[in-house]
């Protein structure tokens, strides 16, 4: 019984896996930016543009549905080209007649792929 068990969980593992590892897109995060206000987005793209000083600044990222800017803080930005995963929360930057305009990404994490 308890084989039977182990079998089944081991069997049941890469699909959890793979499940945990479902990225959000740009396009859901500027489609609904105040669910990510709340909601930590997990964003994975290539970076586009890159502006840093002294371990502060922002860079773009695009996936295959568009791109956003993230804002780092005293982590420094990673060059252009670089593909990375980034963490964070949606804000936005300005708010005009009811319609948001220029979404950001607030950091709270990052892991750079070779």
């Amino acid at each position: 019984m308890n084989r039977k068990r182990i079998l089944v969980v081991l069997a049941a593992l890469p699909l959890l896996l793979l499940t945990a590892c479902d990225l959000d897109t740009v396009a859901e995060v500027k489609g609904d930016p105040y669910k990510f206000t709340k909601d930590t987005a997990h964003l994975g793209g290539i970076v586009t543009k890159s502006y840093g000083v002294m371990g502060y600044g922002i860079y773009e990222i695009e996936d295959k549905t568009g791109k956003i800017f993230v804002v780092a803080e005293g982590r420094g930005v990673p060059a252009r080209g670089t593909k990375v995963e980034v963490r964070g929360k949606a804000k936005n930057a300005f708010t005009f007649a009811g319609f948001d305009y220029g979404t950001v990404l607030l950091e709270s994490d990052r892991k750079i792929h070779d």
